[in-house]
């Protein structure tokens, strides 16, 4: 894992472990409302299990 600051100073960094590289980009939000995270190269494989599908009613 490498991680450094960009033109921006944002916190940039980089993760990679038998496969592509996931990179994470953490900046101020501005306003102390927090921070706002990027993720670039990040691969989903399935469906989230934990979300369950809801009938709808009528």
């Amino acid at each position: 894992m490498n991680d450094a600051r960009d033109a921006d100073g944002a916190i940039v960094l980089l993760a990679q472990q038998h496969g592509s590289p996931l990179w994470v980009r953490i900046r101020d939000a501005g306003g102390g409302q927090g921070a706002l995270v990027e993720l670039t190269g990040a691969v989903v494989e399935h469906a989230d299990s934990a979300v369950k599908a809801v009938k709808p009613t009528s």
